[in-house]
């Protein structure tokens, strides 16, 4: 059975390189954060931050795919 729009999503190479970059550096800052003020986890507003960002550049990119052509 076909589907109605056969056009495959791919998930673009930026979006998948900042999501790495994001987990990669929040990992770091974890240990840092535990090693160096382990009472205070601010840890969590960085995390937070970076995450809401993240959000909003996946949501941007997936309401605005197949628009690109027509700017």
């Amino acid at each position: 059975m076909g589907t109605i729009n056969s056009e495959k999503r791919h998930f673009p190479l930026y979006l998948k390189e900042r999501i790495a970059t994001c987990l990669v550096t929040c990992v770091f800052l974890g240990i840092l954060n535990l090693v160096v003020t382990p009472h205070e986890w601010w840890i969590f507003w960085v995390v937070l931050g970076w995450s809401m960002n993240l959000i909003k550049q996946i949501l941007f990119w997936y309401f605005t795919k197949g628009e690109e052509g027509k700017r």
